[in-house]
């Protein structure tokens, strides 16, 4: 069994990749660039952080984010946008992926 453990650094800057659900290329289509700019820039609102640098690809992004003076939880920071972008992107009308992984209704 593995044994890792996530990194406490308070003010830290963190490398992360995030995927799409089966890897749907949906981030780079403009109802999914226009959904992530608006959840990164609400970001602010709920868990600030500075994004440092960010590559969008149509299935993933990598991303470097620098978090606040004594605060390591970036967990919750990529838990709520994961949460946000999902919850955005159904309700203006992104289609949901089917059991065999293809994106209900066209993009």
């Amino acid at each position: 069994m593995t044994n890792w453990r996530r990194a406490c650094v308070p003010d830290g800057t963190f490398f992360f990749t995030l995927a799409t659900a089966d890897r749907a290329s949906i981030l780079t289509t403009s109802l999914g660039r226009a959904t992530l700019r608006e959840v990164l820039v609400d970001r602010h609102l709920r868990w600030p952080f500075d994004v440092e640098a960010i590559v969008l690809m149509p299935d993933h992004l990598h991303a470097l984010w620098q978090l606040p003076a004594g605060d390591a939880d970036y967990s919750k920071r990529s838990g709520w946008l994961k949460k946000e972008f999902t919850r955005r992107w159904l309700a203006r009308g992104g289609g949901e992926l089917s059991v065999y992984g293809e994106i209900a209704g066209a993009l």
